[in-house]
């Protein structure tokens, strides 16, 4: 192809047609430099392509993050309520002067149910890796700051703080249990059962651990539950930008 040109000026040199000649020539540079501009163009269109498709990659693995942690929240508050609710039946055996028996055995061992805490925190950190710049939203980009720098954070350590006092007291019902017995279930095969002292309602020792137990279980429902608006309201946020 500049072969091609160049005969044509070469000819239009020749025949002494030296206007022409500049003309061309003009128009020649002006194609030429067309066709960088349409180059460049082409090749910032694909740069865009490539980290709008590497943004919307990154921003659904952050979205999927949301809904994992959202729904393991779900059975931790489940298995917190069970806590709370051994919790508020025991208290009301006591407060009715109940006994205890082996009926009540279920109830006592809720009081030890205990959760295993989860945040899952990979997909925000490897867009922290590449920079968070590639985030294009102004908006998002500030809010998955404020959540998972500053409130994720701070649920995390608030959770861990009662988890210690949880952990503390769990080992004091080992104080309330009897020597464990051998049964038979109900399809013949054998199991081991806790078995707790008879007088363990009286007890004010166990009143304490239960009053313990109560306050760890309302607090961290409180702090698993205060989070979820924000995490729900962060999912909707990325799915719009996703979908725009």
């Amino acid at each position: 192809m500049i072969k091609f040109f160049r005969k044509i000026r070469q000819n239009l040199l020749s025949e002494g047609k030296t206007g022409k000649y500049f003309k061309y020539a003009i128009g020649e540079i002006v194609l030429v430099v067309i066709g960088i501009l349409i180059a460049l163009q082409i090749n910032n269109w694909n740069e865009r392509e490539k980290a709008r498709t590497f943004e919307l990659k990154m921003l659904t693995e952050v979205k999927e993050a949301l809904i994992s942690d959202l729904k393991h929240s779900d059975r931790m508050i489940k298995r917190v309520n069970i806590t709370k609710n051994a919790c508020y039946n025991i208290l009301e055996k006591v407060y009715d002067n109940i006994e205890y028996k082996d009926s009540l055995r279920e109830e006592v061992s809720d009081l030890i149910t205990g959760i295993q805490y989860q945040q899952t925190l990979g997909p925000y950190e490897a867009i922290k890796s590449v920079g968070l710049d590639k985030i294009s939203s102004d908006s998002l980009r500030s809010e998955l700051i404020a959540f998972y720098d500053f409130d994720y954070p701070r649920q995390k350590e608030l959770i861990l703080w009662f988890d210690n006092t949880y952990d503390t007291n769990f080992k004091r019902i080992n104080d309330f249990k009897e020597q464990p017995e051998v049964v038979k279930m109900e399809n013949d095969s054998l199991s081991i059962r806790m078995k707790f002292n008879s007088s363990i309602f009286q007890n004010p020792e166990f009143l304490e651990y239960l009053s313990s137990v109560e306050l760890w279980s309302r607090n961290t429902e409180g702090i698993l539950k205060y989070i979820r608006p924000e995490m729900k309201r962060l999912i909707k946020e990325i799915e719009l930008e996703i979908n725009k």
